[in-house]
């Protein structure tokens, strides 16, 4: 079991998330996490509480919605800030069709570089503000 795999299964069970992720799907977040915590060292992205101990907050959010959501629809991130819960989702199911609608550029291009860099072949990021005119994410 790797370090990530280990920390997000403490993550879940003090949240009482019955989940069981792939070594995959932890070393995927552990990337992205960590490529977050790069860029927001110089661009305001989270809030401090996320950043303080991202597994705990933003990776089981992320986790509650991907349990939540029907894996056989796509996910629409409205506000996708710094990828929480759409490319925690992502990282979980690379390949689910999820669609990032953030207005912010400099957001956008995380989420961008993060979908690239981990092949998160499902996301999709719109640089827009919501409603916009979605065919498919």
């Amino acid at each position: 079991m790797t370090a990530p795999l280990a920390r997000l299964e403490r993550a879940l069970e003090r949240a009482a998330l019955a989940f069981t992720p792939s070594d995959e799907a932890a070393t995927r977040l552990a990337a992205f996490l960590e490529l977050r915590a790069r860029w927001s060292r110089t661009h305001n992205l989270s809030g401090p509480g996320s950043l303080d101990d991202p597994w705990s907050v933003d990776v089981v959010d992320g986790v509650a919605v991907a349990r939540a959501a029907s894996a056989e629809l796509p996910l629409v991130d409205v506000g996708a800030g710094s990828g929480v819960p759409g490319l925690v989702v992502a990282c979980l199911d690379p390949a689910r069709p999820v669609a990032a609608v953030e207005p912010c550029t400099k957001r956008a291009a995380l989420l961008r570089t993060a979908a690239q860099t981990l092949g998160l072949v499902g996301v999709r990021v719109e640089r827009a503000r919501w409603p916009i005119e979605l065919d498919h994410p």
